[in-house]
């Protein structure tokens, strides 16, 4: 998974602004030819990143199928990503992501911005492809996640393809904190293949990502059909 530092780079882009995705810019030039800028644009709004904003001081989400019909009165993020908002009075703004971060393509952009931000040597072999499927819930406040068991996170946790009738739970979680001892990440690790199959086979359209905690309901998709490199599936 990309390290400790990575999460603190992409947590601190979440207060620059959205703008536009880096279309396909995996697809037309190797990661260690991004500028900062491009690179930067990548970690925070492409297919491997899910980003969403909420209004208010007391957090409560929710699964929410109906987006489309409250998107303007419930203060939802991005496409395809879908949160509710429990009894919450005038506040900040809160930012969340959700950040495939075994990716490949995800590792290397770390890494590469590291080299632009003079914290990294630049490598030149591409990242190898880790043995799990790892996701990192970041934002800028997780107190959700404050006090949960990490048995009750692997088990409330799931990625569902489309093309399966099942969730698959999370095997493994690792939560993050900063110096201040506050959660600044919460990864969670998913098995690569299920019953010898893989999770997500090449003719996948789109995957879940879902948290069910009690203290924090989240439902977010992923376009898998979009997080493809030059070269092949970027999973």
């Amino acid at each position: 998974m990309v390290t400790r530092q990575a999460h603190t780079v992409i947590l601190a882009l979440l207060i620059l602004p959205l703008g536009l995705a880096a279309a396909d810019l995996w697809k037309s030039k190797p990661v260690h030819e991004w500028t900062q800028e491009e690179t930067e644009r990548f970690l925070r709004n492409s297919p491997w990143v899910r980003q969403a904003t909420v209004r208010g001081a007391a957090l409560s989400f929710q699964p929410d199928e109906g987006r489309a019909e409250r998107e303007g009165a419930q203060g939802v993020g991005t496409d395809n990503t879908s949160v509710t908002r429990g009894n919450m009075g005038a506040g900040g703004r809160q930012v969340y992501m959700v950040v495939w971060t075994s990716a490949p393509i995800v590792r290397e952009a770390d890494k590469h911005l590291g080299v632009l931000q003079g914290r990294a040597k630049e490598e030149a072999d591409p990242a190898p492809r880790l043995p799990n499927h790892v996701l990192t819930v970041l934002g800028s406040d997780l107190r959700a996640f404050e006090g949960v068991a990490d048995d009750v996170m692997k088990n409330a946790v799931f990625l569902r393809p489309k093309g399966s009738k099942s969730k698959t739970a999370s095997t493994e979680v690792m939560v993050q904190r900063g110096q201040n001892g506050r959660i600044t990440a919460v990864n969670f690790a998913f098995p690569r293949q299920i019953e010898g199959a893989p999770l997500i086979s090449e003719e996948e359209n789109s995957v879940e990502f879902i948290c069910e905690l009690e203290s924090l309901g989240l439902k977010t998709k992923f376009d898998v059909r979009k997080m493809r490199t030059a070269e092949e599936l970027g999973l």
